[in-house]
């Protein structure tokens, strides 16, 4: 979507927050203050925590200037987070933790590597 900014984004959703990777190319900046028609994003203050499956926790806070997302899991093994989808046929956004401190983000696949 040309009109969001590039990259990956969180959108309000009703009362939840879904994430989004934007593929468009993108003149609109994520920038904060700037009213309609600056190309700026709104500024949108929120936090959230989740517990996924008991063992990984996900924590997003955001100020209006900066975004922190923090996971927590088990420190001997992988574990991954996927945004906006139940299924990896959705092809989600997704960060793994890899068990050894090493974090990746991917856009997984259905049935793919």
């Amino acid at each position: 979507d040309a009109a969001l900014p590039s990259g990956c984004l969180l959108m309000p959703d009703a009362h939840a927050y879904r994430a989004v990777f934007n593929t468009a190319k993108s003149g609109r900046s994520c920038e904060i203050g700037h009213g309609p028609g600056s190309g700026a994003a709104p500024a949108v203050a929120l936090e959230g925590r989740a517990s996924v499956g008991g063992l990984v926790n996900v924590t997003l806070a955001h100020d209006g200037a900066e975004a922190r997302l923090s996971l927590s899991g088990p420190a001997d093994v992988w574990f991954g987070v996927g945004f906006a989808a139940s299924a990896m046929a959705e092809r989600p956004y997704a960060i793994i933790v890899d068990g050894s401190g090493g974090v990746a983000e991917r856009r997984l696949e259905n049935h793919g590597p």
